[in-house]
């Protein structure tokens, strides 16, 4: 594994801003606009919704779709509108110390609230809010199909698209069957379990030795839910280190799984936080053991509702609120998107993507497992300035079902790869259940834990 993580951590935004200036009108132009301390005005499109998009929405089975509403504004106009409604907004020192690192320690446009008046206004015409999104200056609905032309009409609407879903496989936990004799020493005194070999692929253990250990960094994990009493977790809750969690399917403040979940609901999470930070000796490490937590519950497994990338965004701005350094996802959504807009600038969630990336966080998202074509990666691994991670087996060769770039604009992709191929985790079998499981989703918590170390 090479890392070219420090490099990126201290990149600065400045270019896309220059970039896109020409752009205007653009969800991209938005976004890099709004990274920084001035109105931001979009004009108004002429139609509000592409041919193409409206096509897609009609094809869904279905009384209503899913949409977002970007909005021209947020109902400041000049700069001195601007600088009053930032005085209201409080950033933590952790945020601002964060920002910093990108050059932003200031309220930002993308801090702003969204005009909750045009949010009222559209419920008006039968649609159901589903989220807001002030980095985007938008929301979500659930819109009846009749209603669309006349929300297109609302004059605060510069324009709308559908909300993509998810279409990531979860991978299936498979038996733990490690072999003494496969068992690599590391280069420290911890007793790393099974993860021993895929942790001294990338180097972890040395890090490990010199002290670092992700002690005061703070991971967000985005994904299904999580077996909290898992005994791979024990530690985190001793110590106090779960810092916060959210579940944005059920809105509350539980991310194990709950009544109305099926039983495999949590199945994904755990895998994806113990390969991270997991924290039980001789059994499970993760790069980033002494790691802050923040667990946030995106994604439904039901089969009928298909997660949807607007809990993505919002759990996102979430998570930079409460200081995130590091985001680890193992969630692709392209559904209505096609490979020519895989270029960091079209899809809703590589906008996100992008502009947590310009607030100094660093996300650590995965390719995807559409298998060896060219140009087979999914957002918002497209997005700039962040990690798309792909997986590689124990040998160190690429994965059969990982997916490759380049990006639509020619970038290369992924940036970094790590074990992905029968990878150690914990499972939510039992509370103290451990196994393998394969995917681009194992290798990417990897890479997000050793950024964990780095920072």
């Amino acid at each position: 594994m090479s890392f070219g993580l420090k490099s990126l951590l201290t990149k600065i935004t400045t270019t896309i801003l220059v970039a896109v200036l020409a752009c205007a009108g653009s969800l991209f132009a938005q976004q890099a606009a709004s990274l920084s301390s001035q109105p931001v005005l979009i004009q108004k499109q002429p139609q509000a919704i592409s041919s193409a998009a409206l096509d897609f929405l009609q094809s869904r089975d279905g009384a209503k779709i899913d949409v977002w509403l970007f909005f021209t504004d947020k109902g400041v106009f000049t700069k001195s509108a601007f600088d009053t409604e930032a005085s209201k907004i409080s950033l933590s020192d952790k945020v601002v110390a964060r920002r910093s690192k990108n050059g932003v320690a200031e309220v930002l446009f993308c801090d702003l609230p969204v005009v909750k008046d045009y949010v009222e206004q559209v419920k008006l015409t039968g649609a159901e809010h589903r989220r807001t999104s002030k980095w985007l200056n938008a929301a979500s609905f659930s819109v009846p199909i009749d209603a669309v032309a006349e929300i297109s009409e609302l004059p605060f609407v510069a324009y709308m698209e559908p909300v993509a879903k998810s279409t990531m496989k979860y991978p299936e936990p498979e038996s733990l069957d490690i072999q003494p004799d496969s068992i690599i020493q590391p280069l420290s005194d911890l007793e790393y379990g099974a993860a021993t070999a895929q942790l001294v692929q990338i180097g972890v253990p040395a890090a490990h030795a010199q002290g670092y250990n992700g002690s005061g960094v703070t991971l967000a994990i985005f994904d299904t839910g999580y077996r909290k009493s898992h005994e791979v977790f024990a530690q985190h809750y001793i110590d106090g280190r779960v810092l916060a969690e959210y579940d944005f399917v059920f809105e509350d403040g539980n991310t194990a799984n709950e009544p109305a979940d099926v039983s495999s609901q949590w199945d994904h999470g755990t895998l994806i936080w113990s390969t991270a930070g997991g924290h039980a000796f001789s059994q499970q490490v993760g790069p980033a053991y002494l790691a802050n937590f923040l667990l946030a519950k995106t994604e439904d497994v039901r089969s009928e509702t298909p997660a949807e990338e607007d809990n993505w965004v919002v759990a996102a701005e979430w998570a930079d609120s409460l200081g995130a350094d590091v985001i680890t996802s193992s969630l692709t959504y392209s559904d209505w998107y096609n490979y020519s807009q895989y270029d960091g600038e079209t899809a809703a969630i590589t906008i996100a993507a992008n502009t947590a990336a310009g607030l100094g966080i660093l996300v650590c998202n995965a390719m995807g497992n559409s298998g060896s074509a060219l140009g087979t990666l999914l957002p918002p691994a497209d997005a700039f300035d962040i990690l798309a991670c792909g997986a590689v087996s124990s040998s160190g060769s690429i994965a059969s079902f990982s997916s490759r770039g380049p990006t639509a604009d020619g970038r290369t992709k992924p940036e970094v790869v790590a074990r992905g191929v029968s990878t150690a985790a914990a499972t939510a079998a039992a509370d103290d259940a451990y196994g393998t499981a394969s995917g681009t989703s194992l290798s990417t918590p990897l890479v997000a834990g050793a950024a964990c170390l780095l920072i």
